[in-house]
């Protein structure tokens, strides 16, 4: 998947290692910055093909010269942490 085009934003949690940006100038997304790993890199295609209803979507990695994002799904009207209370 291209993810060329990616816009980072504001932080959208307090730690500032979740972003919301943009892609393609019209989908808005969630970007995580990580510290990649064997592992990591080993779960990104499975990542890639996973579609369910209960799961956010992961479209892929983004790279600057600087950091390494997980891309994925930005889910408009919540918070998802409070279904785990």
């Amino acid at each position: 998947m291209n993810l060329q085009g990616i816009r980072i934003q504001q932080p959208i949690i307090e730690e500032k290692t979740i972003y919301k940006g943009t892609w393609q100038d019209w989908n808005v997304v969630a970007l995580k910055e990580v510290h990649l790993s064997k592992h990591l890199e080993s779960d990104f295609a499975l990542l890639v093909k996973t579609h369910h209803l209960n799961v956010v979507r992961f479209f892929g990695k983004y790279e600057t010269d600087a950091k390494t994002y997980l891309v994925m799904e930005f889910i408009h009207y919540g918070d998802i942490l409070r279904y785990f209370d």
